[in-house]
């Protein structure tokens, strides 16, 4: 289970905030219902890396950590600090290179699997953008196909496996 202190404090949001760009940090926002330039719409956001920054931060960080949390949302297993999925321990292999497109942008694959069982989980594939005053690379996206049970197949996803298979 996801721990208590993180979820009153948030720490994990916020430092996903954090490292988010622009365009991805607004799709955070409005998935709690907030409004992404409150407060300071001249700050360029995508440039701030300060976690402790103040504006409403803390508070949409507490929104997200809480909605990321819930037993019901397949994101979930990011937030648990010991990764794990029906009492297995998980693990997170990243099958290949960082594909780095030269032009600022980046994509890395990564897979969850079970430790034990080896049973694939999740593919997902993390969209980066370069942040330019600094050279650190910022989450863009990211394209999830949970393989779960619970979580078939998935918004706006094609059953490729049960289809094709």
């Amino acid at each position: 289970a996801p721990s208590t202190s993180s979820t009153r404090t948030g720490e994990g949001a916020r430092i996903l905030l954090a490292s988010s760009s622009q365009s991805w940090r607004n799709v955070l926002f409005r998935s709690v219902g907030a409004s992404w330039m409150d407060g300071d719409a001249a700050a360029d956001v995508s440039e701030c890396h300060d976690i402790d920054k103040p504006r409403n931060d803390q508070m949409v960080a507490l929104a997200l950590q809480t909605a990321l949390e819930r037993s019901d949302n397949q994101f979930a297993i990011l937030m648990d600090k010991e990764c794990t999925y029906q009492g297995q321990p998980c693990s997170w292999y990243f099958p290949s290179d960082p594909l780095d497109f030269q032009d600022g942008t980046c994509w890395v694959e990564s897979r969850l699997r079970t430790t034990m069982s080896d049973e694939l989980l999740v593919c997902a594939g993390w969209n980066l953008v370069l942040r330019s005053s600094d050279g650190a690379w910022l989450l863009d996206g990211v394209d999830w196909q949970d393989f779960r049970e619970e979580f078939r197949p998935g918004i706006g996803r094609e059953e490729w496996e049960r289809i094709c298979g």
